[in-house]
């Protein structure tokens, strides 16, 4: 059978304000939704005394103002209500990002219904629905997420509700979770439902029956008729004729009573989550310092983490812009409005704390301009989230993702192009045959770093003299012979003894150097006063057979 979740979110609009406004203490809050989608939050709009308040919070609800009053009407109730401005858009964006974060807990999220399958029908404005325990959300307040089947995955699912609720608290939104057949019917129960939120199955007609008439999508005028009539909660209707009953509820009458009968098989509308993920804050008192914004980057890379971990992917491309303030930037003169941080990753991560590590040593070197009043953080490059097995057999485990993260890091400080691994080329030359290649990422899927050298077949001549440590840049010594005095790493070393290892005759004739080197090892001591005071080491020299001159290119360690 369906199992639908319906995610309510009461106060989204005004916790929404509360993230990025400095509201004044102990003042009342009433939110004015926008459909302009350049509006921001921003100071009060007292001035519009006949706009909707579209959302009040619980102090205000308490004064006596309600959703859907005139902000003239709601000042007479209290004088130092707070009035706020809040665009559509970011209401949407709110919902996209729960939708987001449910997708790891069942088969599709969904942040409307399919209003066609609906058919016409009441439809009364969200701004005059209320909640039992205070305020009206706003145009909209709910999340859908089909569970059929995966609740058990969880252990159950009160157990599925109460993981997703603390998923959803840590966005900083506060839900009502209710599991019901359908889409409406979780929807009304999480609404209204004082106690018991999830609805067995087959039950759905008696769930309803307890809710108050509130409850159903009706016309006020529809209402208060029916509070004349004595009907209060959804089990009364039943007691009335259906079809003077239907006469009087216009439109969609027959679907409605259908509702309230239990049937619910609305379909849902799948959301699909973009290939970007951005998260964004702003402040009223600008930052100064890099401290404060590592605190502000940590609490939008926690949420992006979240993102990414119910989606099952990893990033591997972070941006973080640093919007400054525009006054103190014209003051200043600067012709840019914002500092950019870009950070091409290594290996695709995914974890917060990780993300958090990579850009800590980008934004420690920067220099800020002026003081920020805004940031955005945006991951690209989304690939699929490698999973490792973990190893049972051993007592010490090991963290796969600590090399991707030493990566990550190392690249943010260093530059990408110092940092990658080692292969193998096929070079008659010692100091030509490894090259640095840097870590390519896989577009498609984020497959663990495997740090295997390429088998190649060695020079035969290598066989007798295997360097463990080859000079960057060989150091000329001038001429060698047994008894000669070297100067090397400040020290002076005596030759002991040579002997030949190889010769180089002509390599790579083509180039305007070709090389022609006779490779020697030589045993040395420290010119020490006593002979128990002598250190001996290993080198590995070559004369170049054009020239007469010796070089040291390498130790036997």
């Amino acid at each position: 059978m369906r199992r639908v979740a319906a995610i309510v979110l009461p106060d989204l609009s005004c916790e929404l304000v509360a993230q990025r406004l400095a509201r004044g203490q102990g003042r009342p809050l009433g939110v004015i939704v926008s459909e302009d989608p350049s509006a921001r939050v921003g100071a009060g709009d007292e001035a519009l005394g006949t706009a909707v308040l579209a959302a009040v919070d619980r102090q205000a609800w308490r004064y006596g103002v309600r959703p859907g009053q005139r902000v003239a009407e709601a000042t007479a109730f209290v004088g130092q209500l707070q009035v706020v401005r809040l665009a559509h858009a970011e209401i949407v964006q709110a919902l996209a990002q729960i939708a987001e974060l449910s997708l790891g807990y069942g088969t599709s999220a969904a942040t409307g219904l399919d209003r066609e399958a609906l058919g016409p029908g009441p439809s009364a404005p969200l701004a005059f629905m209320s909640y039992p325990g205070g305020a009206g959300a706003g145009p909209e307040d709910t999340v859908w997420l089909d569970i059929t089947g995966c609740a058990r995955l969880r252990g159950g699912e009160d157990l599925l509700c109460d993981e997703l609720r603390e998923r959803v608290l840590e966005l900083g939104y506060r839900a009502r979770l209710a599991i019901a057949d359908g889409p409406r019917v979780a929807q009304a129960v999480a609404r209204w439902a004082r106690e018991e939120l999830i609805v067995p199955p087959g039950k759905a007609t008696a769930a309803l029956g307890a809710l108050p008439i509130a409850a159903l999508p009706l016309e006020p005028g529809v209402r208060t008729w029916l509070g004349k009539l004595g009907i209060w909660c959804i089990a009364d209707l039943h007691q009335l004729d259906r079809a003077k009953l239907a006469s009087r509820l216009g439109r969609g009458a027959q679907d409605l009573l259908a509702f309230c009968a239990g049937q619910d098989d609305v379909p849902l509308r799948p959301y699909s989550p973009p290939r970007t993920i951005v998260e964004q804050m702003s402040f009223d008192h600008a930052l100064d310092s890099t401290e404060p914004l590592l605190f502000v980057l940590g609490g939008l890379m926690s949420r992006a983490a979240l993102r990414l971990g119910a989606r099952g992917e990893a990033t591997g491309r972070l941006v973080v812009e640093l919007r400054y303030d525009r006054s103190v930037a014209r003051l200043v003169a600067l012709d840019h409005g914002s500092a950019r941080l870009e950070l091409e990753l290594p290996l695709p991560l995914a974890a917060a704390e990780d993300l958090l590590r990579a850009v800590r040593a980008k934004l420690e070197t920067l220099t800020l301009e002026a003081p920020v009043c805004a940031v955005e953080l945006t991951l690209d490059r989304l690939v699929a989230q490698a999973r490792t097995q973990l190893d049972l057999g051993r007592r010490a485990s090991i963290d796969p993702n600590a090399l991707a993260t030493l990566l990550s890091e190392l690249s943010a400080t260093l530059g990408a192009a110092r940092v990658g691994v080692l292969r193998t080329v096929d070079s008659h030359r010692p100091e030509a045959q490894s090259q640095l290649v840097a870590v390519k990422l896989n577009t498609t899927q984020a497959a663990p770093l495997l740090l295997r050298v390429p088998e190649r077949r060695p020079e035969p001549w290598l066989h007798q003299a295997t360097v463990t440590r080859l000079l960057p840049k060989p150091v000329l010594v001038g001429r060698i012979g047994r008894g000669q005095i070297l100067a090397l790493d400040h020290g002076l070393y005596v030759i002991d003894a040579l002997r030949l290892e190889a010769r180089l005759d002509q390599v790579e004739w083509w180039t305007p150097e070709p090389v022609a080197r006779d490779y020697a090892r030589a045993w040395l001591h420290t010119a020490g006063a006593l002979p128990q005071q002598h250190e001996h080491a290993e080198a590995w020299v070559y004369v170049d057979r054009l020239t007469g001159r010796a070089f040291v290119h390498g130790w036997f360690e």
